[in-house]
C-alpha cells in the first residue's frame, strides 16, 4: 500500500509524478513485493545507497500498480533502449530515475513516458552540460524555458 510511504504526488498531463526521499522511507520498503530476479540484479550494486535507491523505487512502484491498476506480476522486459516495462500490462508506462537521496517515480497509462530528475550543483556551468546530457529537441526546448 503506498500509503505507507511519504511522498510528494503531482498530477501532470495523465501522469502521476512521485518525489520520494530515501531517508524518509527507507524503513518503508517492501522487498517482498519485487521479483527475486530483480531482487538479485539490485544487490550487485556496489553501494547501498545506489541498492536502496532502486529497492525503494520498485518497491513504490509496484505497491502503486497494484493500488490502482491491481497489477501484482512485476516482470519486466526491455525496449530496445532498455527502457523497462510490465510483461503483463504494457498500457500502463513507467519511469524512475534517482538523484542523491531522491527518488522520482511516474506512471501513466495514457501516454508513453519518461521522467529524469538532477542533483543541481550551483557551482556546475549547466549551460556547458547542455550538448553533453541533451538530446537536440531537448536542448531546443530548454533553451525556450
Amino acid at each position: 500500500m503506498v500509503s505507507n510511504f511519504n511522498y510528494f504526488q503531482r498530477s501532470v498531463s495523465g501522469c502521476e509524478v512521485f518525489l520520494l526521499c530515501i531517508n524518509d522511507n527507507h524503513s518503508n520498503i517492501q522487498s517482498t513485493l519485487i521479483p527475486k530476479a530483480q531482487s538479485f540484479d539490485i544487490e550487485k550494486y556496489r553501494f547501498v545507497l545506489d541498492r536502496n535507491k532502486r529497492l525503494l523505487a520498485r518497491s513504490f512502484l509496484y505497491a502503486y500498480l497494484n493500488s490502482k491498476y491491481k497489477i501484482n506480476n512485476f516482470e519486466l522486459d526491455y525496449n530496445k533502449y532498455q527502457k523497462p516495462f510490465l510483461k503483463c500490462n504494457q498500457t500502463v508506462d513507467f519511469s524512475i530515475s534517482y538523484s542523491n537521496d531522491s527518488v522520482l517515480v511516474a506512471v501513466s497509462d495514457k501516454h508513453k513516458i519518461g521522467a529524469d530528475i538532477e542533483y543541481i550543483d550551483k557551482n556546475t556551468n549547466h549551460s556547458e552540460l547542455k550538448a553533453i546530457i541533451m538530446h537536440n529537441d531537448e536542448i531546443k526546448y530548454y533553451n525556450q524555458l
